[in-house]
């Protein structure tokens, strides 16, 4: 009597697949571009996010270091304002950093969204999200030199919104507009 094959009848076995998840090193380059195209594009929208923050601040210690120099403040806060004047300026170089897939700039990037999250409400809300994209590991795979040799060479793959978010951003948007101009005018 032959011995029976002991793989075939173990009910612990991993059981085989011949579909697997498909290694994104050995597929062709549009394939991966569409794979990672929306991870490329929340990163791309972190970077432009810092930008707008870093510009915010800078203007916003800009007047106060104004303020004070003005003699209206004291003369105290003025290096308090020069210091966060910088850190609003390197906010804007870090985004521009990411806003090229540089990798050196990622991990100054999740600081900084780090430190978002100390401002409660918004600052947490928008350091969450941004945090958890830019610790993803699809996101650390489009900041290597391979992915943007692909992103080279398929310049025509694009992200593409749906018409549906932008109706929701669009209805958003004026509903905050909206609450603003009530909230000044009364």
């Amino acid at each position: 009597m032959a011995e029976p094959n002991s793989d075939s009848l173990n009910p612990y076995a991993a059981p085989e697949s011949a579909l697997g998840r498909p290694d994104p090193f050995l597929q062709d380059d549009f394939t991966v571009r569409h794979q990672f195209i929306d991870c490329e594009a929340n990163v791309l929208s972190i970077g432009g996010l810092l930008i707008l923050g870093g510009i915010v601040l800078c203007v916003t210690f800009g007047f106060g270091a104004l303020y004070f120099l003005n003699g209206m403040g004291g003369s105290g806060g003025v290096s308090l304002l020069a210091c966060g004047a910088t850190l609003a300026i390197g906010q804007v170089v870090v985004g521009l950093g990411i806003r090229k897939l540089n990798p050196q700039y990622r991990v100054a990037a999740i600081v900084v969204c780090g430190l978002w999250m100390l401002f409660i409400p918004v600052g947490t809300f928008f350091g969450g999200i941004s945090l958890w994209y830019l610790l993803r590991p699809a996101s650390l795979y489009i900041f290597t030199p391979q992915y943007r040799a692909i992103m080279a060479r398929t310049p025509e793959v694009e992200f593409k919104t749906s018409k549906t978010s932008l109706v929701i951003l669009i209805f958003v948007s004026a509903a905050v507009a909206g609450l603003i101009t009530f909230r000044f005018r009364l």
